[in-house]
């Protein structure tokens, strides 16, 4: 294992009278604190609701699709659910298995960019630096920091994506067959994260046919395929449940049709919009938090990398990982709108990409330091911008939402509502945003336990709805109206059901955090109890 040999590698060749190195190993110290600290005070994000409370049903014998609307691959909730039964559920606790997760992508990636390193450079201090480089700057991205604390898809489908590369990298030349099918288990955990995370299989298969003609193993190209393709069926297999089984039509529909109607952008509209995304990544001087900073540099230093090689016909550079990078960069634009978020998941393979190769080796030492800190500038501004000020994050459209899209505010409305909560099943949550049930002891309205259903629900029929358990405006106001509910207004509510609304119907307000209140109507009886 690399885990290990790593470590042991670094605590051997630190030169203690090297001020370089005792720098870096500071930094990479802090980095990792800093790490910590965002996946505890980073602001919420609306996903993250529908994603934790698809966790929390699960854990408790739901099953995904089925019950609720989900509009993703099944394998997140799963995880979070068996985290939870461990540590219990929460969302401290989801954010914490996230930090760890990227701190495994992190050694991932130095892993990858190790075995080049060996190759290109000679004095092994040399090496400590570079693999510590490598560590740095990818803890001290600000998409990193961003998007994969967060509970989200993009921290565990990419890890899953470098757990793959990892294993070729390392281990195809010595256990060819045995590296080839556990990469075909790992990349069919990356899909089974996020679907689109299937273009993938033709640049594993592309990959395996270069190495087979590069390292001139001479064993079976066939059965080489065949090994991959049996890992990557044996981790997609537990889809059959669904499609085979349980729920076929809500499957296809939370996975493909959703998608299909989720957006009303005409083509025009839809290209503009992409066209725009680019010029944010690229063009980062017309972003003022200058989020996107870090990401042309890393993106147009993979490309003087290819360039190099090309015109020197070398193949220092993991290929694999180039391979990845472009084609996840492509497809990150498929989805209508694009977010910069998506483009998070190119992080780690852009580090692979310019660390791996011989042009980081020919850096002066001392310039590759000042290089490193010039990168982290910007992160102390980023993490005030994602865990105070809430400026440009998504989903945060001004200080009254930042307010609200603490989790200490979200989890003093779960405590509000939990603490008032005659424990009667009639009374359920109604909230358009799912994050306020995850830690009460309050089930949601049956159709709200995920908020992107009911903007979607105007597009399909009656029975539709009914079968993908997605709840209408009317059917939220009748629910209102029958005044059995805990009623939410806060976070991504959009005036939609309004103070006024509920105190003409004899709602009351039990609580308040921040900007978010509870409402409540019960039996005077009981309402001189709380």
């Amino acid at each position: 294992m690399f885990y290990p040999n790593t470590v042991s590698m670094l605590l051997q060749k630190i030169d203690a009278k090297s001020p370089t190195n005792s720098i870096l190993v500071g930094i990479s110290t802090i980095q990792v604190f800093v790490l910590f600290l965002a996946a505890y005070f980073r602001l919420i994000d609306a996903d993250e609701g529908y994603y934790l409370l698809a966790a929390r049903l699960v854990s408790e014998g739901k099953v995904l699709y089925s019950d609720f609307f989900y509009t993703q691959m099944p394998l997140l909730p799963y995880i979070y659910a068996l985290w939870g039964k461990i540590f219990g559920l929460s969302w401290f606790g989801a954010r914490m298995l996230n930090a760890v997760t990227t701190l495994c992508i992190a050694l991932l990636t130095v892993g990858i960019v190790r075995q080049y390193v060996k190759q290109y450079v000679a004095d092994r201090n040399h090496q400590v630096q570079i693999i510590l480089t490598t560590f740095i700057i990818f803890l001290g991205s600000n998409f990193v920091l961003n998007w994969f604390v967060v509970v989200k898809t993009y921290a565990f489908s990419i890890f899953f994506v470098m757990l793959a590369i990892w294993i070729v990298e390392v281990y195809a030349r010595s256990y060819l067959f045995r590296s080839l099918f556990f990469a075909g288990i790992a990349l069919g955990l990356s899909i089974q994260s996020r679907l689109f995370f299937c273009v993938l299989i033709p640049v594993f298969v592309a990959y395996i046919i270069y190495f087979d003609r590069v390292s001139k193993k001479e064993k079976s190209l066939l059965l080489q395929q065949s090994v991959f393709f049996l890992g990557l069926t044996i981790a997609l297999a537990p889809c059959l449940y669904w499609i085979v089984v349980n729920a076929r039509d809500q499957f296809f529909f939370g996975n493909f049709g959703y998608h299909q109607i989720r957006s009303d952008y005409s083509l025009f509209k839809a290209i503009a919009q992409k066209i725009f995304i680019s010029i944010k990544l690229f063009v980062p001087v017309i972003d003022l938090h200058a989020m996107c900073l870090q990401f042309s540099v890393l993106f147009f230093a993979n490309l003087l990398v290819v360039w190099r090689c090309i015109k020197n016909k070398s193949t220092n550079l993991s290929v694999l990982s180039m391979a990845t990078m472009f084609t996840l960069f492509l497809v990150s634009f498929a989805p209508t709108p694009t977010y910069v978020q998506y483009f998070s998941i190119l992080i780690p393979l852009l580090i692979v990409g310019l660390m791996s190769s011989d042009f980081v080796g020919q850096i002066n030492r001392n310039r590759l330091t000042l290089y490193v800190c010039l990168y982290l500038c910007l992160v102390p501004f980023e993490l005030y911008r994602i865990t105070v000020s809430g400026n440009d994050v998504a989903g945060i459209l001004n200080k009254q939402d930042a307010s609200n899209l603490t989790i200490s505010t979200v989890r003093e409305i779960s405590e509000i509502i939990s603490n008032a909560n005659p424990n009667d099943s009639s009374y359920q949550t109604i909230a358009l945003w799912p994050g306020y049930s995850i830690e009460s002891n309050s089930e949601m309205l049956d159709g709200l336990e995920n908020h992107f259903g009911i903007e979607v629900a105007n597009r399909l029929t009656q029975k539709n709805r009914s079968l993908y358990h997605i709840a209408s405006f009317s059917d939220v106001a009748e629910a209102i109206a029958e005044k059995n509910s805990f009623v939410v207004i806060g976070a991504w509510n959009q005036n939609r059901i309004t103070e006024e609304m509920l105190l003409s119907q004899g709602y009351q307000e039990i609580g308040r955090a921040g900007f978010t209140k509870v409402f409540l109507n019960l039996p005077r009886s009981f309402q001189e109890q709380l």
